[in-house]
């Protein structure tokens, strides 16, 4: 609300206020017409006080947003490039685990090689085959995202 208005709405309400009682002061009222009339101007006071609290509660929570906003940009701003790196280091890692992984695997899939024709070990050396190239595809693309970003 602006001050301008503020200092109407107090003044209409003490305006009010001061007719009445000089009203009632002079006695051309009865007192119980004074009284209905003070109470009339101290219910419209209250109304006009009610409605400056509203406005002053609108204006702080709209100041608090556009704090809490101006706040979140600055944050946002000086954050990204570190969420950038942050996550160019996290494929690189992941891609470093998935090669590691795909190491291991190849041990196994070495113990196993004489099962590569229809022996025993046969489905088992398919299976380890099938994880290798899943963990080296893996790994890749986790290095050619990371050199892409």
């Amino acid at each position: 609300m602006k001050p301008e208005t503020v200092g109407r709405s107090f003044g209409v309400g003490l305006r009010v206020v001061g007719k009445a009682l000089a009203a009632s002061l002079e006695g051309s009222q009865s007192p119980s017409q004074s009284a209905g009339t003070v109470n009339q101007a101290v219910q419209s006071t209250r109304d006009a006080a009610q409605q400056v609290r509203s406005e002053v509660q609108k204006t702080r929570s709209e100041v608090v947003g556009k704090a809490a906003r101006s706040t979140a940009r600055g944050v946002g701003g000086f954050l990204r490039p570190f969420a950038r790196i942050g996550g160019i280091l996290w494929l690189e890692v992941t891609g470093a685990i998935f090669f590691l992984i795909a190491l291991f695997v190849g041990e196994n899939l070495w113990r196993v090689r004489d099962g590569y024709a229809l022996g025993a070990n046969h489905g088992k050396f398919l299976l380890i085959a099938a994880l290798l190239v899943l963990f080296l595809y893996l790994g890749v693309s986790a290095f050619w995202r990371a050199r892409r970003k």
